[in-house]
């Protein structure tokens, strides 16, 4: 008499495949908005230290040549970020120039000007607010932060 077996194959069922898919996706989802953020605080931190280097090296400018570079509300955009770029890269006496990297300046109008830009390759904005004695001849640098659009509550600048 024949004995009939059953034989069981080793591996995994559709819905065993399925149900371990559903998880994997689950989790995915919960992560990515973390990471997304996390991506975007990490940026606006390493645009906030970059602004604060470049306040040091206009600090340094003004140690050398007894003036800060010349800026105010009328420039648009591009032309306060020329003015930066000029007094940044300043070589005279004992001043060094502020080593700007490649994804640091742009001609972002296209005029043959660089411009010092942010991480989103947007101009800086470079001003010299003369409002309280304060800060009379005080500069202020602001980045448009990752939206791209200035005076918002995203805006990044050198007094925060």
């Amino acid at each position: 008499m024949k004995r009939l077996t059953s034989v069981r194959r080793a591996g995994f069922t559709i819905v065993e495949i399925l149900v371990v898919l559903s998880i994997i996706i689950l989790l995915a989802g919960l992560l990515l908005p973390a990471i997304v953020g996390a991506k975007t605080s990490a940026n606006k931190a390493q645009v906030r230290n970059f602004i604060k280097s470049l306040m040091v090296s206009l600090e340094n400018y003004v140690n050398e040549t007894g003036e800060m570079p010349r800026a105010d509300e009328q420039l648009t955009a591009a032309d306060s970020a020329e003015v930066l770029y000029h007094a940044l890269t300043y070589d005279g006496g004992n001043f060094e120039p502020f080593p700007l990297s490649e994804s640091q300046i742009k001609d972002t109008d296209g005029d043959g000007e660089w411009e010092v830009v942010d991480r989103w390759g947007e101009p800086l904005r470079y001003f010299r607010r003369f409002s309280s004695e304060k800060i009379k001849n005080r500069p202020i640098i602001i980045s448009a932060g990752p939206n791209g659009t200035h005076e918002d509550a995203d805006d990044i600048t050198s007094w925060q």
